[in-house]
């Protein structure tokens, strides 16, 4: 671990609720002071990805209980711009806790909406992962054409915990969203492949893939026709 992170739970040590560290909830009780956010600011510019990983968690644990301000006034001014030059970190778990803080500082953010696109394309699948449950933010209404790559969508987890099935789950929770911007549900035909000796679950994507090309060709009327009966 850097010596950043470790001054920085050490910082917090007092305030921790559990014995394996300190939570985000922990951050209602954390004193939040410009010392903290000086500290932070330097772990941000640390050449130990640790460091880096750590304080943007504190980062997002002070502005979850909107203490930002009492960490100081340059400290809140530089989080676009850190937050920006963070999502090109090299390192994917930074790469993923930068991008949350992109979305907290959004309005602040010239481009906000390119990067966001781009993080959906990302080869971490934590930072798809982030950019995925934040749509709502950046897609315009009833935009769903960013998320049609999602249908090959590599990453595998399992459901239920450990020993639970596995599932494509951002081919699955893509699909979802598309549902829920399209105002629509679609026919649910679960789909399996093996890979590595294991099953693997997912949802057809094919139903969606009729009704939006039709809606994108002249045949939309008929296939409303046809869907309303």
């Amino acid at each position: 671990m850097g010596t950043i992170a470790q001054a920085l739970f050490q910082r917090s040590i007092d305030y921790q609720s559990s014995r394996l560290g300190v939570a985000l909830e922990d951050f209602a009780a954390i004193p939040a002071t410009p010392d903290f956010g000086d500290e932070i600011m330097q772990g941000f510019h640390s050449d130990d990805p640790v460091d880096r990983r750590v304080s943007l968690f504190f980062c997002e644990g002070f502005l979850k209980y909107d203490h930002a301000a009492q960490l100081g006034r340059n400290f809140v001014e530089s989080l676009p711009s850190e937050a920006v030059r963070l999502v090109g970190d090299p390192d994917d778990l930074t790469r993923s806790a930068a991008h949350l803080l992109l979305i907290a500082v959004r309005g602040s953010v010239v481009g906000y909406r390119t990067l966001m696109l781009k993080a959906l394309a990302d080869q971490s699948s934590s930072v798809r992962t982030v950019a995925l449950n934040a749509t709502e933010t950046f897609l315009k209404s009833r935009e769903i054409e960013p998320l049609l790559s999602f249908e090959s969508d590599s990453y595998l987890s399992e459901i239920g915990g450990m020993g639970g099935p596995i599932h494509y789950v951002l081919r699955n929770q893509a699909l979802t969203t598309i549902e829920r911007m399209a105002g629509r549900q679609f026919a649910k035909h679960e789909l399996t492949e093996i890979k590595e000796s294991e099953v693997v679950f997912w949802w057809d994507w094919n139903p969606m893939l009729e009704w939006y090309r039709a809606s994108k060709s002249g045949l939309w009327a008929k296939f409303r026709n046809k869907l309303n009966g």
